[in-house]
């Protein structure tokens, strides 16, 4: 038998085969969960620790399919995508549903602070 990594032969050809189509120059990888293709098993790898949050905690949306790997970021998720709260600015008639952007709104803007609380 002939090895080459983890793969197991039985024919030089066999294993010259498994080199161009594993290992070739033109291989993709699809990531499976987003649009992402890698050039090899490593880049793919690294994308999923990065994008995917594998091996790190994982917090899911339970209204859809958001995954992160902060409980910042699912809170921020939850309140800019989930809430149907209505920021309305005093001065203009600015509207959003994001806190966040209610506050950036305000201080460019209008140049004054921000409340964490109108509706």
């Amino acid at each position: 038998a002939l090895r080459s990594d983890q793969f197991v032969a039985k024919t030089s050809e066999d294993l010259t085969k498994h080199k161009n189509e594993s290992h070739g120059r033109n291989r993709v990888i699809n990531c499976g969960k987003c649009q992402f293709v890698a050039k090899n098993a490593v880049d793919l790898s690294k994308h999923k620790d990065e994008k995917h949050g594998r091996n790190k905690s994982k917090y899911e949306c339970k209204g859809c399919a958001f995954i992160t790997g902060t409980e910042m970021e699912l809170e921020h998720h939850i309140l800019d995508v989930h809430w149907n709260k209505q920021y309305k600015c005093e001065k203009c008639d600015f509207t959003t549903s994001s806190v966040n952007d209610y506050n950036v709104h305000i201080n460019t803007i209008h140049g004054t602070e921000s409340a964490n609380s109108h509706s």
